[in-house]
Order: C-alpha cells, then structure tokens, then sequence
C-alpha cells in the first residue's frame, strides 16, 4: 500500500526559505520555448497553439495540424489543461529543476563522463495525487463515500519515476530539433559545452507526453560530484534529517517539496474531479488484482 506523507507545521519556514517564488515561476514558463509538433517551428518563429483535446502538442497552422493528425491522434486524449501547464511550472521552478538535473545526472553518470556532443533522453512519469493523506488512503482501502468522491478534492503533482531512454533509438526529428534549440539558448545564456537532453513528461496511465530540452548546469554535475545528499523534512516530527545522494533521493525531495507548498506557490496543485477519482480507484484495484 502506498501512504502519502504530512508535513508537521513546524517545517513551514524551511520550505519559505528555500521555495521558488511563483513570480519567477510564471516568467520562466512565459520564456518557455516550444516547437510545432510537425515541422518544429519554434514559438519564437511563430504563434503556436496547442491542441484543444490533448493540450500537449503544439501547432504553427492548420496544415501542420492536419499533417501531424494520422501520428498525433494514436495518443491525443482529452485531459485537463492545468497538467501541461503544471509539467511547464514544474520546468519554469529553479529549484525542481537543479534537483531534477542532479538526478539526470546520476542517471546517466554525466559527473563522470560528461556529453555535449550528444542528447540524452529521459521519460518522467508524473501523476496527480490527493493532497490530504487521510483521504488518499480512504481511497486505496475503498473507505471513501460516494458524496466525497462527487465533491473531489486537491491534488498535487508527483514524480512517480526517471527513467532513461536510449537516444540512438528513441530520437525521433521533432526531438532532435528541440534538441538543437535547447542546446544553442543554454549556450546563449553562457552554458558553452554543458551536456543537454530532452526529457519526455508522461502523465501516468496516458499515452501522450511532452518533451522539454534540459540543460545541465555546472552546479548540478558539482552537487553530483560532491556526493552531498539532501536535507529532508521529516513527515510527522519538526526537524530535518540528511539523506544520502542517489537519484530515487532526488526524486524524494522534489516531493516532499511540493507536499510541502500548502498554498500552491509553486502553482503545482489543481482540482481532482470524481473521474479522477474513480481512475485512480481503478488503477488501485488493478494493482491489487497483479499482486495476487
């Protein structure tokens, strides 16, 4: 059974003090380049819009639309438009993403053999959890009333797992584009020579993802070099305890941070609805059924 973590009051300053302003986070999503899923026009070339059932794949025109539709309608599902728009704050927060870099970076041993000649690719598979523990758990043992589930509840969003991806294979054109740009804005901002990827964010259970370009900075490959572990809060007493630097660490503290965003600063929460609810109580019991 999984069980998700509180966070004791006592810890709310720690997360203040070192959580990404929602200013910041609007401004960097607002400078957040993308491409036409089809001809890979950046958005600095044109005005892409996205599309309206699945609102992760992006568009120049009508006719890029059209061209893209016999790839793109295998995975377009219909899907709220706060969970894109949640993977782009997640992208935009300076924080998540230096420890999403240091993650990547033990992923795919950049501290000890840096590329940046070459992409790295990565699948992120991201879900939405119920804020509060209590109902969550409701949830999983099937203790939750029908009137509760109609109403829904707060959810926040989760990493479930990093997992890496062999480029060779997995590069398809519009990536290695995304690629290219990634590579020539990091080198504009003075990030000359630094290993840059593409990490695919898939919402759990779906099959549509959205690419984003990541660079790896100088201070993320020093963090993994140096072997220096996180402070984590602790879930049910006051206080911080220092873990050990791994990826699965890395994956921890980003949520444990966004558990801890009570009044969603970091702009990473959203409404469950009771279809929501009613996936994830099937996806409980189908987990179950493979158990037995």
């Amino acid at each position: 059974m999984n069980f998700v973590n509180a966070v004791h009051p006592d810890n709310k300053p720690y997360f203040r003090a070192i959580a990404t302003p929602t200013k910041e986070i609007r401004a960097g999503r607002s400078n957040m380049s993308v491409s036409c899923s089809q001809c890979t026009t950046a958005s600095e070339m044109a005005n892409l819009q996205r599309c309206g059932k699945c609102k992760s794949a992006w568009y120049c025109s009508k006719d890029c639309q059209k061209k893209h539709w016999p790839i793109h309608k295998v995975g377009c599902r219909e899907t709220s438009s706060d969970i894109p728009k949640m993977m782009q704050n997640f992208i935009s927060n300076v924080l998540l993403n230096h420890v999403l870099q240091v993650a990547l970076v033990l992923a795919f041993k950049l501290h000890e053999k840096p590329i940046s000649d070459a992409p790295f690719l990565a699948r992120c598979t991201v879900s939405v959890h119920p804020s509060d523990m209590m109902y969550y758990m409701q949830i999983l043992m099937g203790g939750i009333s029908p009137e509760e589930v109609q109403k829904g509840t707060e959810g926040m969003f989760q990493i479930a797992e990093l997992v890496p991806l062999d480029a060779h294979t997995d590069m398809d054109h519009t990536r290695t584009e995304l690629w290219k740009l990634s590579k020539t804005m990091a080198t504009e901002r003075g990030h000359v020579g630094v290993p840059v990827g593409i990490v695919d964010m898939l919402m759990k259970g779906a099959v549509q993802s959205q690419s984003f370009g990541i660079a790896i900075y100088d201070d993320a490959l020093e963090r993994a070099r140096s072997g220096e572990g996180y402070e984590m809060e602790s879930a049910l007493f006051p206080g911080r305890k220092q873990v050990p630097l791994t990826q699965q660490a890395c994956i921890d503290f980003i949520n444990m941070h966004i558990r801890s965003d009570k009044k969603n600063q970091l702009r990473l929460r959203t409404h469950l609805s009771k279809e929501d609810i009613d996936k994830m109580r099937g996806a409980s019991d189908e987990e179950e059924s493979h158990d037995i």
